[in-house]
């Protein structure tokens, strides 16, 4: 027995109408394949397959039972049910024409077409476009339940329609239409099917070899044979999803008393070639993440959940502000109850309904900023809750959380909250205004520790609106913006100020600069990398905060205010992300600070000071190394060559910016046969360069300084071909290495090499360690200086010097308390004192043991030398 024989024995007239439908469905089904190539078969034969499977899942007494118009509207929804997969010109503007869309929403759209255009349907009248529309609506996503959308009893002429049960029917019978014969396999092999969501339902149709159902057996079988483990899965979601929809068939017929007949279950038997079918998969233990997510393992401190509270506050005023378009004053408090039992906040924004409750609030991870809804207005404002977790944190100081809230257009809502685990509980509330009110009910080890204006006034710091607090006392306290004042300790003489106004970041920077403390003759910068600010639209992310991989960072203090979500935060939101959002805006920001110091540089060079720029480098400051490097290099190669920087392990690009100012500001030391300069770095450019490296970090009067290298090269033979400069202590080897082709000579390495014939390297003169002292045999030095230079590693000492060549004259008549002596007179170089102490020793022995007979005073160190060295003027001060 089949739907379209009964029909014919009830009703012959309606067999000739529901063949003008059929006719008139498969020429409106053929431009399906026309529009979108890729669905699987939706044509004539997909519904004479739905039938066919009517005819299975309807028991023939129920088929009896039917009144002859529901036959006739069940058998014309199964020729018309996907109409609305094709792009029909009287439907083309609903859900425009992009592929997924209309997919996901044919059945609205053949609700649409079959109920306004009923005729091009064949159907006789509008009604029964109406009800055909409505079963067609009902066969797949929509809540058949909703009476008010399918009523269960609908009266059409003289006849009662049951179109719940009607689409329930249908929306099986086309699940069960899953076999191969849907999706022919020469089309597949032979067709570039490169839409995922086609490509899996063709995939999941070829798999499946048939659907039986024996008479009056309580099964549907299905057999599939499948290579692909997700397509198996895919098939038992399937199973599931017709079991689900057969469960709910008996609900719609119970009038009938006949459910016992209907089939009770699908069964998806599933043949796996090459792998074994299990359903493991990563799952989330509730109870552990939410734990974590509430939990100061996640938060720096308990306050932080006070900021979670106030950016709801904040958020939730300013969309009410956006979206009401009328006079509105936002106001926030936070209050203390008087026995600090609760920590009360009010809000007057939008306040929430239930959907709002059940969808955002209840779901953790999911942000009501983040939803359709809200993204389609367009709101003047970023919303600072964009992950649905935040207020989670509000259990780390409570243990139970009372929400009253109500919008302005549904009823008042009370929500009590007294474990994250169990169910809320609802009420009906008394609240008269729009808006939310959140009472904490604080945990004992909290009250009385709470410093609420202290934590307010620390968070709300650059708000566009001021946020109250009230204290024990009923007294009112007013929180409003404040000023950007990073450098507020600091005295006006000398603080640089970089004000920030952009579209999308606005604050403060502040440098601070001034005489070199010894000398007043350089401008120096001072370290001020502490209590750095950084602010999200208002609201505090860290006073702490780092802006890793900026050159200048720790030199100057900042306060910034993002104007939007500009940069990616950690889930607890009180750190930056280091990533390419992050790069971009720091890219913007050091070009506004260089743009503004190069303005400064330009006023201090009226100073006639100079100016100490390689302080910038100083968080980089290394030693180099004492390497014998073959080859030269000129000033300009620094700048042309790619600006790589390891830094931290890490490999950061110079900005452009950086480089210019250091080209056109930095001045070198250096040495030539006129004595010290300081020089430009663009009057070195294409000059070929070496470095004096030594170590000089002993001397902390720059004039001495300056007066001991101008003695210091007196006897040093300089080559006119170089321009001799003060190894830069500040710029690493490496940074070096990784800008210039050539890494650029050493003095050390040059003099070792220039004068290696007249140096020689005594066993006798010799110290503890490492350290090489060679003799210099011929030098233009003929006073009684002891040390010519000391590279550290190498130490070059005056053949000249009396008590030297008293010493290599008796070398075979030393004995072994001469020779201790001898061999610790450069071990600590230096500390002046030790060095003239161990001299004089020397020549205490030599003159005891007659090997001094003239004025053992010719003998000593003059003054001037002592001065000379280079720890003298600390052991001095110590």
């Amino acid at each position: 027995m089949t739907l379209k024989s009964v029909l014919e024995s009830k009703n012959k007239k309606l067999c000739y109408v529901l063949e003008s439908v059929a006719e008139k469905a498969e020429l409106l089904l053929s431009r399906i394949v026309i529009d979108f190539p890729q669905y699987t078969s939706h044509d004539i034969k997909h519904s004479e397959l739905v039938i066919t499977r009517l005819d299975t899942i309807i028991p023939d007494n129920l088929k009896e039972k039917l009144d002859e118009y529901e036959i006739f509207f069940l058998l014309c929804s199964a020729y018309l049910h996907d109409v609305g997969m094709a792009n029909l010109k009287h439907i083309k503007d609903y859900c425009g024409d992009n592929a997924d869309i209309i997919r996901e929403n044919h059945h609205k759209r053949t609700c649409l077409f079959v109920k306004d255009y009923f005729g091009e349907a064949g159907l006789q009248d509008d009604t029964q476009g109406y009800i055909i529309g409505k079963i067609c609506l009902g066969h797949r996503k929509e809540d058949l339940h909703d009476t008010d959308l399918f009523p269960p009893t609908y009266a059409y002429k003289n006849h009662k329609i049951n179109i719940p049960l009607l689409a329930s029917l249908l929306r099986v019978a086309d699940e069960l239409d899953i076999t191969f014969e849907r999706t022919p396999r020469l089309i597949y092999d032979n067709f570039d099917i490169s839409d995922e969501k086609s490509r899996e339902e063709w995939q999941k149709h070829l798999k499946i070899h048939g659907v039986i159902s024996t008479n009056n057996s309580p099964f549907i079988q299905c057999n599939a044979r499948c290579e692909n483990p997700d397509i198996h899965r895919t098939l038992k979601m399937l199973e599931t999803k017709i079991n689900n929809q057969l469960r709910e068939l008996p609900y719609h017929i119970k009038e009938y008393k006949l459910t016992k007949e209907l089939p009770r279950e699908f069964i998806m038997i599933i043949e796996n070639v090459g792998y074994e079918y299990h359903n493991f998969k990563f799952s989330v233990d509730n109870k552990s993440i939410l734990t974590l997510l509430m939990g100061e393992n996640l938060y720096a401190s308990k306050d932080e959940c006070i900021r979670e509270l106030l950016k709801n506050s904040i958020d939730a005023c300013r969309f009410r502000q956006e979206t009401i378009k009328k006079s509105y004053k936002p106001e926030i408090t936070f209050e203390l109850t008087s026995n600090n039992e609760k920590l009360v906040v009010t809000d007057n924004g939008m306040g929430m309904n239930e959907l709002i409750i059940e969808e955002y609030l209840t779901k953790i991870g999911r942000s009501f900023y983040s939803s359709e809804d809200v993204s389609n207005h367009e709101l003047g404002f970023h919303p600072l809750n964009e992950l649905g977790i935040g207020f989670l944190s509000c259990f780390m100081i409570a243990d139970k959380i009372i929400i009253d809230t109500r919008t302005e257009t549904s009823d008042p809502l009370n929500i009590e909250i007294d474990d994250t685990s169990d169910y809320f509980i609802v009420r009906k509330s008394k609240k008269e205004s729009t808006g939310t009110d959140i009472t904490l009910f604080l945990k004992e080890n909290i009250k009385g520790t709470l410093n609420l204006g202290k934590i307010i006034k620390n968070y709300a710091r650059y708000l566009e609106f001021p946020i109250y607090v009230n204290s024990h006392d009923n007294n009112k306290i007013k929180i409003e913006k404040q000023e950007f004042r990073p450098c507020s300790n600091l005295k006006e003489k000398g603080k640089f100020i970089i004000k920030l106004e952009e579209d999308d970041f606005e604050g403060s920077i502040c440098f601070e600069y001034g005489e070199d403390f010894y000398s007043h003759k350089d401008i120096v910068f001072n370290k001020l990398n502490d209590n750095n600010v950084l602010c999200n639209q208002g609201i505090l992310i860290n006073d702490n905060i780092d802006l890793e991989h900026i050159i200048i960072g720790s030199l100057c203090r900042f306060e910034i205010n993002l104007k939007k979500n500009l940069l990616d935060l950690n889930i607890a939101r009180n750190r930056i992300q280091y990533n390419d959002k992050y790069e971009e805006f720091l890219d913007k920001l050091e070009s506004i600070i260089f743009d503004k110091i190069r303005n400064l540089f330009l006023d201090l060079k009226d100073t006639k000071k100079k100016i100490l720029f390689n302080t910038f480098y100083i968080g980089w400051k290394k030693n180099f190394y004492n390497e014998p490097w073959s080859k030269f290099t000129t000033i300009n190669s620094f700048f042309e060559k790619s600006k790589w920087l390891f830094y931290d392990k890490e490999l950061i690009v110079l900005p452009k910016g950086y480089l210019n100012l250091f080209l056109d500001f930095y001045k070198f030391t250096h040495i030539s046969r006129k004595g010290l300069s300081f020089v430009n770095t663009k009057k070195l450019l294409n000059k070929k360069v070496i470095y004096i490296n030594l170590d000089l970090k002993g001397f902390v009067d720059r004039n001495s300084l300056l007066e001991y290298l101008e003695h210091l090269f007196k006897s040093v033979d300089l080559d006119e071909e170089f321009v001799y400069i003060i190894e830069p202590s500040f710029i690493p080897k490496n940074m070096l290495e990784s800008f210039l082709e050539y890494i650029p000579e050493t003095l050390e390495s040059i003099l070792l090499q220039k004068y290696q014939n007249n140096l020689t390297l005594h066993e006798i003169i010799s110290p503890f360690g490492d350290k090489k002292i060679f003799i210099a045999n011929s030098t233009k030095c003929k006073d009684n200086r002891l040390i010519l230079i000391d590279f550290g590693q190498y130490l070059i000492i005056n053949e000249n010097n009396k008590l030297i060549n008293l010493i290599l004259k008796n070398q075979d008549d030393l004995n072994s308390d001469e020779k201790l002596a001898i061999a610790g007179l450069f071990s600590n170089t230096r500390n002046s004192f030790i060095v003239n102490e161990t001299y004089k020793t020397i020549i205490d022995m030599f003159v005891s043991n007659k090997k001094i007979e003239d004025n053992p005073s010719s003998y000593l160190l003059d003054k001037k030398e002592l001065d000379f060295c280079r720890n003298n003027y600390i052991w001095k001060n110590e």
